[in-house]
């Protein structure tokens, strides 16, 4: 646990010597960058103003966009964005939120392999190789935050291999399977 600690701490010296975070620099190129910055700013408006976010009228003018039609409704990572862009702004969050998922990523499969591998060092192992995966790194570098958070992927599959013997754990394989999909 230390060590994905120390590794999140080499990660955000890198970001900082970089200047990532800085209001001219982002992560992730293509349109799909864009996109996710627009879908951020939209479910805060949302929530600053007490409307839904399934809707708008700022695409596709005058009929508007159906965003639940188009996009499933996936607001996890937008909502858990909003205390970065609170406090860090707007591109400038980007990056220290990008870290978060990253560390969530690992400390949620550290759940799953320390349920699986007797030792602790492979579970360590394992969880900074889930961290820093190729999948992750593609969407994270096409822009595309939410489906780099895998945040309840591990945790679905740990419940998993317990739901035969706790219904405890069917309930929450479901919920973790229903929060990654959405």
């Amino acid at each position: 646990s230390i060590l994905i600690w120390l590794s999140t701490l080499l990660f955000a010296l890198i970001t900082l010597a970089n200047g990532i975070g800085r209001d001219d620099r982002i992560i992730g190129d293509g349109v799909d960058v864009f996109g996710t910055f627009w879908f951020y700013w939209w479910v805060e408006h949302c929530f600053s103003k007490g409307i839904s976010p399934g809707f708008t009228d700022l695409m596709f003018h005058p009929s508007g966009k159906d965003i639940f039609a188009h996009t499933g409704g996936n607001f996890v990572d937008a909502v858990l964005s909003l205390p970065f862009q609170s406090i860090l702004g707007v591109p400038g969050f980007q990056a220290w939120f990008i870290l978060a998922v990253l560390i969530g990523n690992a400390m949620s499969f550290r759940v799953l392999a320390g349920g699986l591998l007797s030792s602790p060092l492979a579970a360590w192992a394992a969880s900074l190789l889930w961290m820093l995966n190729p999948y992750v790194l593609f969407e994270l570098s096409g822009g595309r935050i939410t489906q780099a958070l895998l945040w309840f992927l591990p945790l679905a599959f740990h419940h998993f291999l317990k739901a035969e013997t706790s219904p405890r754990s069917a309930v929450l394989a479901g919920i973790f399977t229903g929060l990654q999909a959405w």
